[in-house]
């Protein structure tokens, strides 16, 4: 309900059925596979359109993956957390194998500890702390993570422990930088529907294409990119309220199947 459906329905949508039909209709072509192969093109990434929705087939793996995982030691944090890192290394390995990552099983398993990582705090929520620390004292840690993830990502990019290490940082950063500042209307609002957003934003940049000559011929680019992603934030308005009401089931608004 909450991640296939969505991809699927997406993915048949504007990868599959729109990309032909325009090529067949209309000679209109987004340089990506059409035909039958296009009902298969997600596994091989980036051949489809609207492309940022490789990231909920890849979710839907890692559920599949550390449910398999966490039946096979029986529900043990200790253990679960092992054997969560030995599926990164592993996937780690089978990347370097198969570099074109079929199916995007490798950045699947490279993942785990992620997962694993949000499994635990999720349980421990107590481990943040969060409650007991002033605003001040949220910010000056976020400034320090924001500043070790980015050390660590630029200075030593290979080293897996310390990617795992650099990710853990920059997802604690969120939190403090989220827990610091609390609702913010227009952000707090995006966020709250982010699976609308990541099913849409890739679709929406290409219907704003004729757009960008125009504002990146701007004399200030910065002015440019920020008025780019202020008509982005700003269309979701429009975007979100419709696609609740008239595409619920396909945007993880309600579920199409029953839920025990």
């Amino acid at each position: 309900n909450r991640l296939l459906i969505p991809f699927s329905a997406f993915y048949m949508c504007f990868s599959v059925a729109v990309p032909n039909l325009l090529y067949t209709v209309f000679g209109v072509s987004f340089e990506t596979v059409v035909g039958w192969p296009s009902l298969w093109a997600f596994v091989w990434p980036g051949e489809y359109p609207n492309i940022p929705i490789w990231f909920l087939w890849c979710l839907f793996l890692m559920n599949m993956l550390f449910y398999l995982l966490h039946s096979s030691v029986g529900g043990k944090e200790g253990l679960l957390g092992v054997a969560s890192l030995a599926a990164g290394i592993a996937g780690e390995a089978l990347f370097q194998v198969f570099p074109h990552d079929l199916g995007n099983v490798c950045k699947a398993l490279q993942s785990m500890p992620f997962f694993y990582s949000g499994f635990l705090f999720s349980r421990h929520r107590g481990l943040l702390i969060l409650d007991s620390l002033s605003r001040s004292v949220k910010l000056g840690l976020a400034a320090v993570l924001s500043l070790l993830t980015f050390v660590l990502s630029v200075l030593l990019p290979e080293n897996l422990l310390l990617y795992y290490v650099a990710g853990l940082c920059g997802t604690l950063f969120v939190i403090l930088l989220a827990a610091a500042f609390g609702h913010l209307p227009l952000f707090s609002y995006i966020g709250r529907y982010s699976i609308i957003l990541l099913l849409t934003h890739g679709l929406l940049i290409r219907c704003l294409t004729p757009l960008r000559p125009i504002l990146l011929s701007a004399a200030n680019i910065q002015i440019s990119i920020l008025a780019i992603t202020a008509i982005i934030l700003l269309s979701y308005y429009l975007i979100i309220p419709l696609m609740r009401r008239y595409l619920p089931y396909v945007t993880a608004q309600k579920p199409l199947l029953r839920e025990s």
